[in-house]
């Protein structure tokens, strides 16, 4: 599963076209998510926040559902099919994800990636909602 987002003042092109090239040699993703750096779990913000978004643009998700277009643009005919979603929050994609894992016999790999601010997000929002504290792990 791929978990992206980037900043809005990022080209989400020029980091998702590699990715694009790994999905459609020889790794696809059965699942990509775009979501904004939002927990989406009561109580976390502070570091987890991204103070520079337009809150209102956030909420309507039209950046994500750009990157979505985007992606679908970057691959080559006949790249592998796979389920896009956006989704409002992280907490939503680790849905997605424990979902994935309900009903596949292999574990879920899910690579989380084109913001810093979204990693951050993903470590806190896996720390308030499974206790893992990522950095002890490392």
């Amino acid at each position: 599963m791929l978990l992206f987002n980037c900043t809005h003042e990022r080209e989400p092109g020029a980091l998702l076209a590699p990715l694009a090239q790994v999905h459609a040699a020889d790794a696809p993703f059965h699942t990509v998510c775009f979501t904004p750096n939002l927990a989406g779990v009561r109580g976390l913000g502070g570091d987890q926040t991204d103070t520079s978004v337009n809150l209102a643009a956030t909420a309507s998700l039209q950046d994500q559902e750009r990157m979505r277009e985007v992606w679908a643009g970057l691959l080559p005919p006949p790249a592998p099919p796979a389920a896009t979603h956006v989704l409002p929050s992280v907490s939503a994609a680790v849905d997605v994800a424990l979902g994935l894992a309900a009903t596949s016999a292999r574990p879920v790999e899910v690579v989380c990636t084109g913001s810093l601010l979204l990693g951050g997000v993903m470590a806190a929002v896996l720390r308030e909602r499974f206790h893992v504290d990522l950095v002890q792990h490392a």
